[in-house]
């Protein structure tokens, strides 16, 4: 088969625009654009006390630059809790 590239111009746009959408694709596919795959948190381990409130370890350990509701809010996505409700003994991840 032989073809000829008539405009270079429109050859170049065309790949171009193709290679744009196929890495679209790809990192739809693979989940990198969602915001939190790409957001690196560390974290540290707790160990909840007797009287601890979700709410008084995220004063202890939230950055300074986040609101306590959010901070709140990442510690009970993170652990998987349903509500604030917490136990003695009980391990925590405290997103940095």
């Amino acid at each position: 088969m032989n073809v000829r590239i008539k405009s270079k111009t429109r050859f170049i746009v065309s790949v171009t625009i193709i290679v744009l959408m196929l890495l679209t694709g790809v990192n739809f596919i693979t989940g990198k654009m969602d915001v939190e795959a790409i957001t690196e948190y560390k974290y540290i381990e707790v160990t909840v006390e007797s009287g601890d409130t979700v709410w008084n370890l995220a004063k202890q350990h939230k950055p300074a630059d986040m609101e306590i509701r959010n901070y709140v809010y990442l510690i009970c996505k993170y652990n998987n809790l349903d509500n604030a409700g917490i136990k003695p003994g009980q391990k925590i991840i405290m997103p940095n």
